[in-house]
């Protein structure tokens, strides 16, 4: 007869182990909780930074639109410039960036009039990793004036840990900026 050697195996039968570990490797019970153990963590991270990206476009699109709809009402002469105030703009902004989960405290804008257009700079001075402008600008134009709305609102990040982990800051700096003429009112 064939004598065999340390290690080999007839075919079809596996080499004895000790008790415990026979029973260990054949028990399945416990493979798919150790498979979703793996993989639960990347999955639950990449699932809220999906939902946190579609609330801070969502928000982004709402100061877009913010902004749109201030410029419409300076450009059309409905905003009283001899009774609105910083204060004023800035809760007629807030009521239209306001959502669920959003606060107004990160809300900084520059509304200012310019002699020409090539005068309107959009730019946004950074201090390190952070804006420069910490307070808001209103300094409104009267008839036919040109006019520009910067809009910056630091969106407060609160589920994409991933992004938090990355950039170092718990917020994402939303922007949007129009420039318009005043109609003759």
């Amino acid at each position: 007869m064939h004598e065999m050697n340390f290690g080999d195996t007839p075919i079809g039968r596996q080499p004895r182990r000790s008790g415990i570990l026979r029973r260990f490797a054949r028990d399945r019970k416990a493979t798919t909780a150790i498979e979703f153990a793996f993989l639960v963590g990347p999955f639950l991270a990449l699932m809220f930074a999906v939902i946190e990206n579609a609330l801070s476009f969502t928000v982004e699109q709402l100061v877009s639109n913010a902004a749109d709809n201030a410029a419409r009402t300076f450009r059309t002469g409905q905003a009283d410039l001899s009774t609105m105030t910083k204060e004023s703009f800035h809760d007629m902004l807030c009521a239209d960036v306001k959502m669920i989960f959003t606060s107004c405290d990160n809300l900084i804008y520059t509304l200012k009039a310019y002699p020409t257009f090539a005068d309107v700079a959009d730019n946004i001075e950074w201090e390190g990793n952070d804006l420069k402008q910490t307070t808001s600008i209103f300094e409104p134009g009267d008839s036919t004036s040109k006019m520009s709305l910067q809009i910056y609102f630091k969106y407060p990040v609160r589920m994409d840990l991933v992004r938090m982990a990355i950039s170092g800051t718990d917020w994402k700096l939303l922007y949007a900026t129009t420039t318009w003429q005043n109609e003759p009112f």
